[in-house]
């Protein structure tokens, strides 16, 4: 598998990194992150000291990370074209290595399309799992999205609301809801060291701290219940400047509580030490097609979640407790702190399992090969 997609292998993971990671146990995946623009590659490796990325993930997994190889220009376009096959080359030569006779052709985003033209592959696929226009308000599909759909073998969507819109297009669209690695936020964890000092009732949201949150929201609940102790977990979107006030604002709080990004592994240990788990988004034509993967996280891990509304999450009305306004987030969160019964828990938990990764996956890799059977 040859897989384009839009950000290192290191950062928080999102969709593509459990995926991809799983389709390494059925072959040999090379994923293929954008190079650096020359500016941040010539600064970041200028540092006397850079942090050592651990191993590679997997003997059957190869990746590029942004700093890696040559740097990327904005213009001229043919340069940059360069450096990009460049790249994809390098992983088509990994994968040739390995004694691959074809490939799978993998697009992440409509802007590694032009892949498709030079790149030889037996099939291909493409994954809709944003809104790629990132755009507030409905927006027409681009021509250059709609010609992805239409050349590749298969699509993959995410949400509902992506299917509606981009799932007509191709004959072999497939609906693929987003998951949760169930078996490790099921069983229980130690808590966390940094997290046992703070005091219950913890209200949480663990994620990126990114614009599409509701900062008005979450400052006026936090400002309201000094009672309730709020527990940020997971790193800060740094391009997004103007969260950066309101978080100041928020860190100034006693009752506010940021612990910064968490590794894969640790997460199940925050996401069960937190007595209710927030999912406050905007309201928006972007937010209405996401499909969060902190839903199914927080689930597994049978805690009581209260979130915005939004097309994905209504889906869930069973076992989510869906607030509009900071009324129905005061009583929503106050009537979700009570539900601490075992049998809620478990339906909770009885709904995450059946969107467990390995399952979904597994279908995938059945779609992609026939019947091929995981090493090991």
């Amino acid at each position: 598998m040859l897989a384009l997609v839009p950000d290192d292998w290191w950062v928080a993971w999102e969709r593509r990194h459990q995926i991809l990671s799983r389709l390494a146990t059925y072959f040999p995946v090379a994923w293929i992150s954008p190079a650096m623009h020359w500016t941040s590659w010539l600064a970041h490796h200028a540092r006397p000291s850079r942090p050592q990325r651990q191993a590679a993930p997997d003997t059957r997994m190869f990746t590029i990370a942004p700093a890696d190889g040559a740097p990327t220009v904005y213009q001229p376009m043919a340069l940059r074209r360069a450096v990009f096959r460049r790249r994809v080359k390098r992983g088509a030569d990994w994968l040739r290595q390995r004694g691959c006779r074809k490939v799978e052709l993998q697009i992440w985003r409509p802007d590694f399309a032009e892949a498709l033209d030079w790149v030889p592959h037996a099939t291909s696929s493409y994954h809709i799992d944003d809104e790629y226009s990132w755009s507030h308000e409905e927006e027409v599909m681009s021509p250059a999205e709609r010609r992805v759909i239409e050349r590749v073998d298969r699509v993959y969507v995410t949400s509902l609301k992506l299917l509606d819109t981009k799932g007509g297009i191709n004959a072999n669209t497939i609906f693929s809801p987003n998951g949760v690695d169930y078996g490790a936020f099921s069983s229980p964890a130690p808590e966390a060291i940094d997290l046992a000092r703070i005091p219950h009732p913890r209200v949480g949201y663990v994620g990126v701290l990114k614009v599409e949150l509701d900062w008005d929201l979450l400052t006026a609940l936090v400002m309201q219940h000094a009672e309730w102790s709020f527990v940020f977990i997971g790193p800060v979107r740094a391009v997004h400047h103007s969260i950066h006030e309101p978080i100041a604002r928020l860190r100034r709080q006693p009752n506010a509580h940021f612990l910064g990004e968490k590794s894969v592994g640790a997460l199940p240990a925050y996401v069960q030490g937190i007595d209710v788990a927030l999912l406050p988004y905007l309201r928006n034509a972007y937010m209405d097609a996401i499909n969060p993967l902190k839903l199914y996280e927080a689930l597994a891990a049978g805690t009581p979640v209260v979130a915005s509304r939004i097309r994905t999450v209504e889906h869930f009305a069973s076992v989510v407790t869906i607030a509009e306004g900071i009324d129905d987030w005061n009583a929503g969160i106050a009537s979700a702190l009570t539900e601490t019964s075992r049998d809620r828990k478990a339906q909770r938990q009885a709904v995450a399992r059946e969107y467990d990764w390995d399952a979904i996956v597994a279908a995938m890799a059945q779609t992609m090969s026939g019947n091929h059977k995981p090493d090991g």
